[in-house]
């Protein structure tokens, strides 16, 4: 027998102790377990630290796509009007998504998917209405654009790879 001395961080959305007491989770498990623990509320409830994960995720993800990355107010306050079902995670892959889906600098509202823009104005009813109805507008893209979003796809894992 080898001695090791560990310890485990581990994290959950559920409590572990009602969960111990139905019998969903091994109680002598939990207590091995349960020696500090700190309890973080959802993203939803502490708005206030969005704009520090926002800025950490683009300057993480901009040293992966290989350029400064930044966003507008705007469109931060648009995403704080989401209620991040998927907490910080959700925010982190939607950030990615948007990195490689735009070649500019600076991430606009136009930028972020449909569900974390804020109300359209007159001019969008129409998109609106398809929303509403789960209907996807049909976007036209040409093989050229599809190649580059490939090729910058590609690049980006590559570097992601090599970085890890």
């Amino acid at each position: 027998m080898i001695p090791a001395d560990v310890r485990i961080i581990a994290a959950t959305h559920k409590d572990l102790r009602e969960e111990s007491r139905l019998g969903n989770f091994r109680s002598d498990l939990y207590y091995r377990l349960n020696v500090l623990i700190i309890e973080i509320p959802p993203l939803r409830e502490r708005s206030t630290d969005l704009p520090l994960l926002v800025q950490h995720f683009l300057q993480r993800q901009g040293s992966i796509v290989g350029r400064s990355l930044a966003i507008t107010a705007e469109a931060l306050d648009a995403l704080g009007q989401y209620s991040w079902p998927g907490n910080v995670r959700e925010l982190e892959n939607m950030l990615e998504r948007v990195t490689y889906l735009t070649t500019k600098p600076i991430i606009t509202v136009d930028d972020l998917p449909l569900e974390f823009r804020r109300p359209p104005d007159a001019a969008m009813l129409h998109t609106t209405a398809l929303a509403e109805e789960k209907v996807e507008p049909i976007i036209a893209v040409s093989n050229s654009t599809v190649k580059v979003l490939k090729d910058h796809s590609m690049n980006a894992e590559a570097q992601a790879i090599l970085q890890a």
